[in-house]
């Protein structure tokens, strides 16, 4: 079996300070990263039993599936609910009558 990425970096490679590299270098670092994680991604999935990798598909739309289902129904059910309904009271007053509230 082949060496993972992680285990390919040294510890003196973890303690020296990153040299400054040209975009083009980066993008070529980046490249062979993902490549190599591409790599033992696939070597982990081969691992895994065949069973365990149609499960995994089965479980994966199923969620998929409930959590469209959950959205679906808020969006439908909308502001159908009646919330806290706030009563406003207006007192409208005449300027030309006199009111005496002492009474």
């Amino acid at each position: 079996m082949g060496e993972t990425a992680a285990e390919k970096v040294t510890a003196a490679e973890k303690a020296a300070p990153a040299p400054k590299m040209t975009a083009a270098e980066k993008a070529t670092e980046i490249e062979r990263t993902r490549n190599q994680l591409e790599g033992d991604l696939k070597e982990l999935e081969d691992r895994v039993p065949a069973p365990f990798r149609s499960m995994k598909a089965i479980i994966g739309a199923l969620a998929t599936t409930t959590g469209g289902l959950i959205v679906l129904k808020k969006v439908l059910s909308g502001k159908k609910k009646d919330g806290d309904k706030t009563e406003v009271v207006i007192r409208v007053m005449r300027d030309d009558v006199d009111v005496d509230r002492t009474r």
